[in-house]
């Protein structure tokens, strides 16, 4: 590690003197010519992340650049082929950072994750006022490890919680004051006793009503989303019956009168942004019109009181309805081998479309099996395989080893945002799109019969027969 930061150290004195603006430099020998991102989180309670920069790591030197654009500090990763790292931005701050490689590289759609090393961190930034607290607190809870085992976290922690506010009292950094503050808060609410019937208002006193939202504060975020009901199931039958009434007239104005009757939701930026997420996680549960939840969702994207809470409500749209029966299916366009790939080619049929990869051996030798119903069914319906394999050469190697597979079979490269948008997260993974372009079956049964002896030739006989007549 000490050559790799001799090196580094050399490599980035000149690299520097010539960079404009405020960047992110890396060393990345393990990932020459792979694409980098850079991403923040746009809203924490969809997740939904927003490209910031994008680069490749350089053959010559190992080295990629990133711009950082942010405008507050914000909690944002660095990707490589399915591997990121944390790191926050802060405004006009530049970075150095060594991105490792993982020692066991995954099978997975799931990033790994690896931790970067930063070169030159200056004590005043963000990253390394987080770093320094959590080695802290890691420390403080290694040296009372015994004690903690015998007699329980609270105590320790009380302890804790009183060592870091007279530690960092005068602390100039807000987003370091409320990452400590409230990961402080993340773990009282983990370690609470049920039984401690004031738990809840204390906390509420403490953390909540002294102070305002920080919507872009991650440890705020888990706290605030932890401490609030994910739904509407948990409240009083009198707020129940106001909100329900509220959901069946599609109103954002009735249901937030609604939720102003629960006393920690006095607040309306926190009310608006807690009515986005409930109507998110109450969307699937039985017994809530779809629609009319969507629908308050749309007007709350558009006439929020707080900006943040129209992006929120804005992504829990698209998140919701990404891919789901009677919904437009996502939409893509990749250019391979001359030949442009996407939905728009496929109109007025029914398209399957699968996710596989050369390494598994189900979804290979389903693919088999897509081959036959290609042939049986192919002047009803079109086909559309997705390569998920790590590279080129695996992909081209199985095509030459298929070439009698006669329909479109497309390899992703690092294209994950094509796997994102039909929120694949196992392969194989099946979907069946109408001729109109909308979802028809999400997921779509696949080749093999399943444990009740069904498959997707089912669905296939049925359009043929309507398609017919």
């Amino acid at each position: 590690m000490k050559k790799i930061l001799a090196i580094l150290s050399l490599i980035l004195s000149v690299t520097f003197v010539s960079a404009q603006g405020d960047t992110i430099v890396g060393y990345a020998p393990e990932y020459i010519g792979q694409k980098v991102t850079l991403y923040t989180i746009d809203d924490y309670l969809t997740m939904t992340r927003t490209k910031l920069s994008e680069s490749v790591v350089n053959p010559k030197d190992s080295l990629f650049k990133l711009v950082n654009p942010t405008k507050i500090t914000v909690k944002a990763f660095i990707e490589i082929d399915k591997i990121e790292t944390e790191i926050y931005l802060q405004p006009n701050s530049s970075y150095q950072i060594v991105y490792p490689k993982p020692e066991k590289i995954l099978s997975t759609f799931v990033n790994q994750k690896v931790e970067a090393i930063f070169y030159g961190l200056d004590s005043t930034d963000i990253n390394y006022k987080i770093l320094r607290y959590n080695q802290w607190f890691d420390k403080y809870v290694a040296y009372h490890r015994r004690d903690i085992t015998q007699k329980g976290f609270a105590p320790y922690l009380d302890t804790f919680k009183m060592y870091a506010y007279e530690a960092y009292k005068n602390e100039k950094n807000p987003y370091m004051v409320n990452y400590v503050r409230y990961n402080i808060a993340l773990m009282e609410q983990i370690k609470a006793k049920k039984s401690n019937p004031n738990h809840k208002i204390n906390t509420f006193l403490e953390y909540i009503k002294p102070y305002p939202v920080y919507a872009y504060n991650d440890q705020y975020m888990k706290f605030i989303k932890g401490f609030y009901p994910k739904d509407f199931e948990g409240y009083m039958p009198e707020i129940k019956s106001s909100v329900y009434l509220a959901l069946n007239h599609s109103s954002p104005t009735r249901l937030m009168r609604a939720l102003r009757k629960d006393p920690y939701l006095k607040d309306p930026e926190l009310r608006e942004m807690m009515m986005v997420n409930m109507l998110g996680h109450s969307y699937y549960k039985r017994g809530y019109d779809r629609k009319n939840i969507i629908t308050i969702l749309d007007s709350i994207s558009h006439f929020a009181k707080y900006k943040t809470n129209a992006i929120a409500s804005k992504n829990m749209i698209e998140y919701l309805t990404k891919v789901e029966q009677g919904y437009p299916a996502p939409h893509f366009t990749i250019v391979q081998a001359n030949d442009t790939i996407s939905l728009s080619k496929y109109a007025g049929k029914f398209l399957y479309v699968n996710f596989y990869a050369s390494w598994n051996e189900t979804s290979v030798k389903e693919m088999k099996l897509i081959k036959a119903l290609k042939h049986k069914y192919g002047d009803y319906i079109d086909f559309l395989s997705f390569s998920t394999d790590k590279t080129f050469e695996a992909f081209n190697q199985f095509k030459k080893e298929h070439s009698d597979y006669d329909w479109d079979i497309v390899f992703l490269d690092q294209d994950v945002d094509v796997i994102n948008q039909f929120n694949v997260k196992a392969i194989p993974a099946y979907f069946l799109i109408n001729p109109e372009g909308f979802i028809a079956l999400a997921p779509a049964k696949s080749p093999s019969p399943d444990g009740e002896y069904k498959s997707i030739e089912e669905t296939f006989e049925y359009i043929r027969s309507i398609m017919k007549n």
